[in-house]
């Protein structure tokens, strides 16, 4: 029996938080574009903020130039779109609940190793707690490298990748030497932290960019039409020297991206966003030298197919954006959000040429 979803409707409450939460998104979207540090010409800034387009987007979408109603603008994404999925959103942006989530569709996923709190450890596993510097002494002497990250944040802030060095006091910290204590004193930061696993990527990722965890990024949206989820863009991210420790390419950050073809799993031409604040468009890493433009990634439809039907599992999440290492044995997702950024997709074509993704925004009001 196929699983029929009736089309998004607002009862009266949820109407009032989310005309609340929309004056409260769009008074921080005018914030971003005020603070932000891309200069461009008076009159274009302001046709962009008039259709709805931060100064970001009207350098990787060639605007005015280009159709502007082909794209989903800026506004429409961090305004309109959080609504999509409503309170679930919390779920998928949480990184603590993040491994119940992942474990609930059978996805392979980074390890929780442990939480930080109050200055302490937290270890869900042994169901106890103790002090950092030893702990994180003996796990990076076993499994050599581990990841912190922040529990609530985006974007790469707060990563940090500890690598062991053979000494029991020192450790690398994003590639920089520094100390146990350093760590410690980390952890003891009132936010909360979590500590994962570190996952190998593949080779061929390895061989592009070596420093960094080289991504791809998967749209999954629901299909009213056909009653399930379909992906809708892919991209796959690649870091530099400008984006380490992540391959962050949004923001101009200096990471690469190219477009993956969703039948052939094959790779487009590669673009980051220079120190000129101009689109440079490659064929090959500018800092390795190796080739990315028509490589073929491998397992492509085997992972479109494992995402796809997690995301069928989660339908009452409509709009899921995956963050995927690949592996040499498989995949490991290593994020999902609800309220993704698409400039790393746009950059290579409009979304709403695609049917499909405007059939689903027009449904969800992104679009009008």
């Amino acid at each position: 029996m196929s699983l029929e979803l009736p089309r998004p409707q607002f009862d009266s409450f949820d109407w009032a938080l989310h005309r609340i939460r929309t004056v409260w998104r769009a008074f921080e979207f005018v914030g971003r574009q005020i603070r932000s540090p891309i200069r461009l010409p008076l009159k274009r800034t302001l046709w962009g903020w008039k259709h709805g387009f931060g100064k970001l987007a009207l350098i990787t979408y060639d605007l005015p130039e280009q159709d502007h109603a082909k794209y989903v603008s800026e506004y429409s994404q961090f305004v309109r779109a959080p609504h999509i999925n409503k309170h679930y959103d919390y779920l998928l942006n949480n990184k603590l609940f993040f491994p119940h989530l992942m474990k609930s569709v059978d996805l392979a996923h980074p390890h929780l190793l442990a939480t930080s709190g109050g200055g302490r450890l937290i270890i869900p596993k042994a169901n106890t707690s103790c002090a950092p510097a030893e702990w994180v002494s003996g796990q990076l002497g076993l499994r050599g490298k581990l990841v912190i990250k922040p529990v609530k944040g985006r974007g790469g802030c707060g990563l940090m990748i500890l690598e062991g060095t053979g000494a029991s006091d020192a450790v690398l910290i994003n590639g920089e030497r520094g100390s146990i204590d350093d760590v410690a004193r980390a952890l003891s930061h009132p936010s909360r932290l979590i500590i994962t696993e570190f996952v190998s990527q593949a080779d061929y990722a390895r061989k592009i960019y070596p420093g960094t965890s080289n991504t791809v990024r998967l749209l999954t949206i629901w299909n009213y039409s056909k009653n399930a989820p379909v992906v809708a863009a892919a991209a796959h991210r690649f870091g530099t020297a400008r984006s380490f420790p992540t391959d962050n390419w949004k923001a101009g950050l200096g990471g690469l991206c190219s477009e993956i073809d969703l039948l052939k799993g094959q790779l487009s031409r590669a673009v980051t966003v220079g120190d000129d604040q101009t689109l440079e468009w490659v064929d090959a890493h500018p800092e390795t030298g190796e080739p990315i433009t028509g490589l073929t990634l491998p397992k492509w439809s085997e992972l479109k197919s494992e995402i796809c039907r997690a995301a069928r599992e989660l339908f009452f999440v409509p709009q899921i954006a995956w963050d995927v290492l690949i592996t040499n044995d498989h995949f490991s997702v290593l994020e999902v959000n609800g309220t993704p950024g698409l400039h790393v997709h746009q950059v290579h074509r409009p979304m709403l040429v695609n049917p499909q993704v405007q059939e689903f925004y027009l449904t969800h009001g992104v679009i009008r």
